[in-house]
């Protein structure tokens, strides 16, 4: 075991958990607003703050890596057993919310519709929509 592992029930890492929540549920807001419609794209301090929220889902990736799980009653607090249990579960969904798309947002043509699904796809498939199977929107 490792004195810098933290237990899930701790009082800290409630707080954090509680304080990743509530940037989950803002991005389930505002990336899908942001996704289509080019004018709300945030600006000046918002755009910072969403950088920074992109950081914070990093910092809880590593956090995750270094958090223990229970296994029949009893904590593992082992480094490589806490991260093959990750990477065998919630690291796929983790990971791609951590990286900051911002700084990746397309400047040619905000409001054509092939920019709408690439900002679904790099956007919304980690934070809040999750959902799969997206078909690009085709003009008949």
């Amino acid at each position: 075991g490792d004195d810098c592992i933290a237990l899930p029930n701790s009082g800290w890492k409630r707080r954090w958990d509680s304080f990743v929540m509530l940037l989950i549920l803002y991005s389930a807001v505002t990336v899908p607003v942001r996704v289509c419609f080019p004018l709300a794209h945030a600006h000046g301090l918002a755009k910072q703050l969403e950088l920074v929220i992109s950081l914070m889902f990093l910092a809880d990736v590593i956090i995750c890596f270094n958090t223990a799980y229970m296994v029949e009653g009893r904590w593992i607090r082992s480094r490589k057993l806490i991260a093959q249990h990750y990477l065998r579960g919630w690291f796929w969904f983790d990971a791609p919310a951590a990286i900051p798309v911002e700084p990746l947002e397309p400047a040619a043509q905000p409001d054509t519709q092939s920019h709408c699904f690439i900002h679904a796809t790099l956007c919304g498939g980690g934070r809040g929509s999750r959902g799969r199977n997206r078909q690009p929107v085709r003009n008949h």
